[in-house]
Parts: C-alpha cells; sequence; structure tokens
C-alpha cells in the first residue's frame, strides 16, 4: 500500500546542517556587530581626538615658529637700522661725512669723526657675517662711502649701482628690497637684501646690505618649519627658506599674497593647498612693512 502523506525529505540531516548553518552565520553577524560597533565608534572618536590634537599641535609650531623667524629676523634688522642711528643721528658727525664726500678740507675733529665710522664699518662687517656692506650716500655728489673700500669711492668707478634706481623712485622712507650685488666688477653679483633709509638732515640715504644665504641659515637654525617666506607689503617674495628647498610657483606665490590681503593688520592663518601639498600657513606682521609666511606641511 502506497503512502498518502507528505513525502520524506531525500536528505533531512542535510537541510538540517544548512539551516543551522546560516543560523550559525546570522547569529554571529548580529552579535559581531553588537560587539564590533561600540568599538569602532571608540576608535574612530578616538581618532578624531587624535586627528584635532595633531592639528592643534601643528598650529601651535606654527605659531612659534613664526614668531622665532620674526625675533632672528628683527635682531638683523635691528642692526641694520643702528648703523643709520650712528651716521644719521649724530649732527656733527653728519656735517663731518658730507665734508669728507665732497672732498673739501676737513678740520682734525672730523678726521676723528670719519676715522671712527669707518672703524665701525670694519667691525660691523668682522663680527656680523650676514652683514655684506654698508653704504651712505648723499644726493648731488659724485662719491659714495662705503664699508668696501673703507672710504669714498666715485659713482662712475663704483661697481654696485643697482640700487640707484630704486633709491631716485622711492617715495618710501625706509624699506628693504631683495637685489643682486655686485660688489666688485671682477666677481659675480652676490643675492642680497637691502635696507634703505633716506637721511633727515641731508638728501641722502644709508643702506646696509644682509647676505640672503646667510640670513636665511640664521633663520633655518631657530625653527623646523618645512617652509618659511618673507615679504613685503606689495606681495614681493624677499627671502624663502625652511627645510624644503624647491621654489614656489608662481601660483603658489599668488595664493600667499591673496591670503596675506585678506587681513593685513592681523594677518593669517589657515590650511593652504599649494602645488607641492597642503600646508599650514600663518602670516605675521615684521618690521620695515614686511611679513613672516610659516609654513607647516599636512604629512607632519
Amino acid at each position: 500500500m502506497m503512502w498518502s502523506g507528505f513525502p520524506y525529505p531525500e536528505h533531512p540531516k542535510k537541510e538540517l546542517k544548512t539551516m543551522r548553518k546560516r543560523n550559525f552565520i546570522k547569529s554571529f553577524l548580529y552579535y559581531s556587530a553588537i560587539i564590533s560597533i561600540p568599538i569602532l565608534t571608540v576608535f574612530l572618536v578616538f581618532l578624531a581626538f587624535v586627528f584635532q590634537g595633531k592639528q592643534r599641535e601643528i598650529r601651535e609650531a606654527a605659531e612659534t615658529a613664526a614668531q622665532a623667524v620674526r625675533d632672528n629676523y628683527s635682531l638683523v634688522l635691528d642692526s641694520a637700522a643702528t648703523q643709520y642711528d650712528i651716521l644719521a643721528r649724530n649732527p656733527r658727525l653728519s656735517i663731518s661725512l658730507r665734508g669728507f664726500i665732497s672732498h673739501k678740507q676737513i678740520g682734525y675733529l672730523d678726521v676723528i669723526l670719519t676715522n671712527t665710522i669707518l672703524s665701525n664699518f670694519n667691525s660691523l662687517t668682522n663680527n656680523a657675517p650676514y652683514i655684506a656692506s654698508v653704504y651712505y650716500y648723499l644726493d648731488g655728489y659724485d662719491s659714495i662711502l662705503t664699508s668696501d673700500t673703507g672710504g669714498t669711492t666715485r659713482l662712475s668707478q663704483f661697481s654696485d649701482l643697482s640700487w640707484k634706481d630704486s633709491y631716485d623712485h622711492s617715495d618710501e622712507d625706509e624699506w628693504l628690497e631683495r637685489r643682486e650685488m655686485h660688489q666688485y666688477s671682477y666677481t659675480q653679483p652676490v643675492p642680497v637684501l637691502t635696507y634703505f633709509k633716506k637721511l633727515s638732515m641731508f638728501k641722502g640715504v644709508v643702506m646696509v646690505n644682509i647676505y640672503e644665504e646667510q640670513l636665511k641659515q640664521l633663520i633655518n637654525t631657530s625653527s623646523q618649519l618645512d617652509r618659511f617666506f618673507i615679504l613685503d607689503k606689495d606681495g614681493n617674495f624677499l627671502l624663502q627658506g625652511g627645510a624644503q628647498t624647491a621654489q614656489l610657483s608662481p601660483e603658489d606665490k599668488d595664493l600667499l599674497v591673496s591670503r596675506l590681503e585678506q587681513s593685513p593688520d592681523d594677518a593669517y592663518r589657515g590650511w593652504v593647498d599649494l602645488s607641492r601639498g597642503k600646508y599650514y600657513v600663518r602670516i605675521i606682521p615684521a618690521d620695515c612693512g614686511t611679513y613672516i609666511a610659516a609654513c607647516i606641511s599636512h604629512s607632519n
């Protein structure tokens, strides 16, 4: 007689095993999710705190480094400004220097005062290796007093005259300019930053030439920045230094200048995407109408 009920499964053990396997996987995934989600949440929160902490460290490091760069830079400019004070603040000395430059007959006191200045020139260039030379020029005379020669030289015979055009056309009383100094006719030009300060008693100017490379090394030793820049108020790049020596592209320079122009008084702080990566940039005002831009790479 035939069985009239439901047929038995062909492989009851196999199907039971499959159902148990599915239940096990579902249970495993369920309990794994219960365990993993809190752990993952804690990990993500921890990672967010670490990331925020690292960004805060970068901001603080950029702030500190920018101040350190400005301090060393200010020391150099103070040396330059001191030369102006020596050469221009003393009326009697100014009169003696004018007589010396004009090649007029001068008295004994004038000789003493002038020799004191020349000795000071020699001491400055020997003790401050970043100072290349000091110039003292009066309008209307064909001579210039320089620390290079320890005396006067006629302009028609002077090899370094690239400063003259800037001085003749500038309306500023004090400014910095990056230029090539042709110190001697038989040597190659040397990149320098020239500090200009116009005289108050006579029409003329005191100029202090600062070696670009020595200034860069002095600032590099005081900071661990990936990049730093010194800019003037017109957005001209006067100096570039730091661990990364590659030159900025024109587009990168324009981008930094635009950040500076956003807040020239309070300066700028924030992340900037340059062609060589993302940098946290802190820009602060410095002496002589210039700005320091301190940059730390996001890769840190």
